[in-house]
């Protein structure tokens, strides 16, 4: 386990394409954002998921208790505001880490990608992961870029602009699901059918 390692998975979303709440989405014996937190399960148990309120309500809380018993829950109330605002709203409950992955909870993950690039850490910017010369997810951000989020007011910036003024360090990886995103109904069971 790496003390100095969180994770933020981003579930801040309305999941308007996937007209279903993405996290909540069933993988066989799991959903998919117990398969994403079980994958960090080998590195870190400080794993921090942010839920659009919409999807913490009553009718969604066997989910809820499920997510909780793995991971701690941070409720975005204002997912309007965007993707900063929700990276933003994480990163300040986690001040004590140097090193955060940011993990799209539409983006399956392998846990020896996530070892890779825990092993490649990059001090002064983030580290993500390539495969077949094309970058994907997720990406492990430094204390420095942590940091300039929480001085960052700026909540309508998007976020490969603020990271573009940071050092890239890609590593290359063998795991092609790194560019997967389950964005609509039909992604899904592509990914269903694949597994």
């Amino acid at each position: 386990m790496q003390s100095d390692l969180c994770v933020l998975i981003l579930a801040g979303g309305h999941s308007s394409r996937m007209e279903y709440p993405k996290a909540y989405l069933n993988t066989g014996d799991s959903i998919l954002i117990e398969d994403i937190i079980d994958a960090y399960g080998s590195i870190t148990n400080n794993i921090f998921v942010i839920i659009n309120y919409e999807f913490a309500k009553k009718e969604w809380q066997t989910y809820i208790d499920r997510i909780n018993k793995k991971a701690h829950i941070i409720i975005n109330h204002h997912p309007e505001k965007g993707r900063f605002y929700s990276i933003r709203l994480g990163i300040l409950q986690i001040t004590d880490k140097n090193f955060c992955f940011i993990h799209n909870v539409d983006n399956p993950i392998k846990p020896e990608t996530l070892k890779l690039l825990s092993e490649n850490k990059n001090k002064n910017g983030y580290t993500g992961p390539s495969y077949n010369g094309k970058n994907g997810h997720p990406i492990l951000i430094s204390k420095k870029i942590m940091e300039e989020v929480m001085r960052t007011y700026d909540l309508d910036i998007h976020w490969n602009e603020f990271l573009s003024e940071f050092d890239k360090k890609i590593i290359p990886t063998p795991d092609g699901s790194i560019l997967v995103n389950l964005n609509t109904k039909e992604d899904y069971r592509q990914f269903i059918k694949n597994e």
